[in-house]
């Protein structure tokens, strides 16, 4: 650690923390466990950000009396601190962001994140990789969750690699989250262009096996990944679990089996178990071998 840039336990978790998860409001760094009190926390993100060792993100401008708060993320240099402390092989970034939706949209990614990390500790799963499509370095063609198959190519939101306990091999999330766009509607997600919206282009990649087809090896071939498309509250979930019943979507075949939906408060509050399914399906938890001796395919 260069000794014009000492670093206390409490900064050192910061550091720690931005690097597992790429960017944190004071908020999250207390839900992760960074530290609980405001004032230190601010103290330690303002010290690190002085030292250019966090960058930090002003805020967007929501109405005229409300703001978001402030994002940090680490920096090229606060990786090499990191790096010098105990080894880490972090990647710092230079970030730049958006509109309201996107910033809104990368946070609500994080939120994801934070759920199924500690709901593994909780459950005893590994949450081996978190890997989402604004990782550092990731931009335009270069994003990190790219996946090419033939004649197509996906972009997920994020993915995650989770390992069962008494399983050698993992399972594959693959994460969507919807918030409807700059207009907080579902127009581009049930319909978009020729009226292949990206809801059928999801059912195409998962039918199509061609994550497995990209991502497994002969050797090491990849199961069947389970798609969490997760909508920004409540009342977007509704109306889009509505929607998909509709006949035109098949919504009992088999295809939605994999498909697992909720709201993000939702996810907040349980990501192990109560996820909806469209047509009559019951909800179900995202792993029914947890608890259980065996565990069927989704159905």
């Amino acid at each position: 650690m260069p000794r014009e840039v000492p670093v206390s336990p409490l900064q050192l978790r910061l550091l720690k923390a931005l690097h597992v998860y790429r960017l944190l409001t004071y908020d999250m760094m207390r839900r992760v466990g960074v530290g609980r009190d405001p004032g230190a926390l601010a103290g330690a993100a303002r010290y690190l950000h002085a030292r250019g060792l966090v960058g930090r993100h002003e805020g967007v401008l929501v109405s005229r009396v409300t703001s978001l708060p402030l994002i940090y993320w680490l920096t090229p240099r606060g990786a090499g601190a990191l790096f010098q402390h105990d080894g880490t092989d972090a990647v710092g970034s230079e970030r730049t962001f958006g509109d309201l939706h996107e910033v809104l949209h990368r946070l609500g990614i994080v939120d994801i994140h934070i759920a199924l990390r500690a709901w593994a500790e909780a459950a005893g799963v590994e949450l081996l990789q978190y890997v989402t499509d604004f990782e550092p370095g990731s931009r335009g063609r270069h994003k990190a969750t790219k996946i090419d198959g033939p004649g197509l190519t996906f972009v997920p939101d994020a993915l995650a690699w989770l390992r069962l306990p008494g399983e050698s091999e993992a399972d594959l999330l693959v994460i969507e989250l919807e918030r409807g766009g700059e207009r907080g509607d579902l127009t581009r997600f049930f319909s978009g262009s020729q009226n292949r919206g990206k809801l059928t282009f999801l059912r195409t990649v998962s039918a199509g096996c061609y994550i497995e087809n990209a991502l497994g090896t002969p050797a090491r071939p990849l199961a069947r990944p389970r798609f969490l498309v997760v909508f920004k509250d409540d009342a977007l979930r509704e109306k889009a679990l509505a929607r998909w019943n509709a006949a035109r979507f098949e919504p009992n075949h088999d295809d939605w089996s994999w498909f697992f939906i909720k709201s993000l408060p939702e996810v907040a509050a349980d990501p192990g178990g109560g996820w909806h399914q469209p047509g009559d399906r019951a909800q179900r938890p995202l792993f029914r071998k947890l608890g259980q001796t065996l565990e069927p395919t989704p159905a």
